[in-house]
């Protein structure tokens, strides 16, 4: 039985990362945990988590230039046109967005 990403569905468990944390500690290689629960969508839209399940742990390779396929948030299918990404692309967005967020918090 494969593993459900799909959070589309009213009452159908899902799989679904609610924690997600970057490390870059004194190596400066990205450490990745994202933890992970079986989830389900109430009728009101709120989601309860049923159980969790054992977190991802892995590294990242910022030089890794490989196109990794976009996935919709919903349902976990591939976006259409074949649209891609990469590790460095994904962690360059993400320091803009800190980087926006630190200059309005910080001035």
């Amino acid at each position: 039985m494969s593993t459900n990403y799909d959070a589309s569905q009213v009452g159908v468990p899902y799989v679904r990362c609610n924690h997600i944390s970057v490390d870059y500690g004194p190596t400066q290689v990205p450490v990745i945990t994202a933890q992970q629960t079986v989830a389900v969508i109430l009728a009101d839209g709120s989601v309860a988590e049923l159980e969790e399940m054992t977190p991802l742990n892995f590294t990242l390779n910022l030089a890794d230039t490989t196109p990794i396929p976009l996935v919709n948030p919903t349902n976990g299918q591939p976006m259409p046109g074949n649209m891609t990404t990469t590790v460095g692309q994904v962690m360059l967005g993400i320091l803009a967005i800190l980087r926006k967020q630190q200059q309005q918090q910080n001035p």
